[in-house]
């Protein structure tokens, strides 16, 4: 699955010269993941937090206009301007 992940953001922001597509992946792959290695209460618990969090950053970099339609286009993640 991870590999996969790469190879495909790889691909995209080679193909399209738009180099910000790990910037989708990053606030969603995280958290899942996170479900991989669920095996006791306190895994499960790390992954629960690790999804609040990466919702919480899904939801704002959407906000922000991270996310958009065809989904190879758009522009970097805002906080790099910060940066």
């Amino acid at each position: 699955f991870c590999t996969g992940v790469i190879l495909v953001s790889f691909v995209i922001s080679t193909a399209t010269r738009n180099y910000s597509q790990v910037d989708k992946a990053w606030s969603i792959v995280p958290f899942v993941y996170a479900w991989f290695v669920v095996c006791d209460e306190r895994t499960f618990l790390m992954a629960t937090l690790a999804t609040v969090w990466g919702l919480r950053l899904t939801w704002n970099f959407n906000r922000r206009g991270g996310y958009s339609w065809p989904p190879w286009t758009g522009d970097e993640d805002y906080r790099w301007s910060f940066l």
